[in-house]
């Protein structure tokens, strides 16, 4: 199931009591829907059973009208998971005519519409039903992106401005890709004060934790890197301790070296895989990392002399 389902879902779970609501709600559905015109009673097609009977219910209830409910096998080649295409639809004109007047949709002056917007509807439900009807969200695992298919440029403007007026400081955009208007948000904290806005709780909570567990991971990983390239340049830097005192031992300049060095010459050709801090410790006088550095490398300068 994909996030998009999964937060669908837990929206067509929130109960609206309020006419006024229920009717904002519907309005976002009907404004942003693909299908719904006058001639044409489908309001929208959808894998999502719930969204499907949220709305033949709230239709019933605001105004008295049943639609109907048409259950397809999807046809689609890259359908998800859900192999039934479900879809909602007002079969008689006299019923799609009263809520097309009850709308106004006949009026497209959109600067005016969105100016009266704030008057006439609630926020939240309105942007709910929008969402449900053409918003989907990418997989948090992947990326942040959530975005709204419009189909036109003063829809995609009216979102827009909608979302941008909100007090949530949210950074908006839209682009015309494939024949259609795709209005969308990246941030991580705009997507999740959005869904927490639209009354989304549960979902959040999950796209909280997957960051939690990718930042986690990409800690693991920069330490990982890191102690890998420490191990790395360890071990080049034994070799070549290693290399320098067997040249020493078969030029038979290694009894040049002072009793200190060879001592710790000869630790460190038995124990290759010991760290400076480890060669210290198990000389007979303990020295430093520092120290024992210092005199690996003066080992290593008089086998190149």
């Amino acid at each position: 199931m994909s996030f998009s389902f999964r937060i669908k879902n837990e929206l067509c779970k929130i109960e609206e009591k309020s006419l006024e609501n229920k009717l904002s709600e519907i309005y976002g559905v009907i404004l942003f829907s693909k299908y719904f015109k006058r001639d044409n009673g489908v309001i929208l097609k959808t894998e999502n059973k719930s969204i499907c009977d949220r709305f033949a219910k709230t239709f019933s209830s605001c105004f008295n009208i049943t639609p109907n409910v048409e259950i397809q096998k999807n046809t689609k080649k890259n359908y998800t998971t859900h192999k039934s295409l479900y879809t909602l639809a007002i079969s008689h004109k006299a019923d799609r005519l009263i809520i097309w007047n009850y709308f106004n949709l006949d009026d497209f002056s959109f600067k005016d519409k969105f100016i009266n917007l704030k008057k006439k509807i609630c926020t939240v439900p309105f942007l709910r039903g929008i969402f449900l009807v053409c918003g989907n969200l990418i997989d948090p695992t992947i990326n942040y992106h959530l975005e709204w298919n419009v189909k036109s440029l003063q829809l995609a403007e009216l979102l827009k401005n909608s979302l941008s007026e909100l007090d949530l400081n949210l950074r908006v955009n839209y682009v015309f890709s494939k024949n259609k208007y795709l209005v969308y948000m990246k941030a991580y904290e705009n997507i999740v004060d959005f869904l927490t806005f639209i009354g989304v709780q549960a979902s959040v909570m999950d796209i909280i934790q997957v960051k939690m567990l990718k930042e986690v991971r990409n800690q693991i990983n920069r330490t990982t890197n890191f102690e890998a390239a420490n191990i790395n340049k360890t071990a080049i830097a034994a070799t070549e301790q290693i290399l320098a005192i067997r040249k020493l031992k078969k030029t038979k300049r290694f009894e040049k070296l002072t009793p200190e060095l060879k001592e710790l010459a000869n630790l460190r050709l038995n124990n290759p895989q010991m760290s400076l801090k480890e060669l210290g410790e198990n000389l007979s006088g303990k020295l430093t990392r520092f120290s024992v550095n210092y005199r690996l490398k003066k080992i290593v300068a008089f086998a190149k002399s």
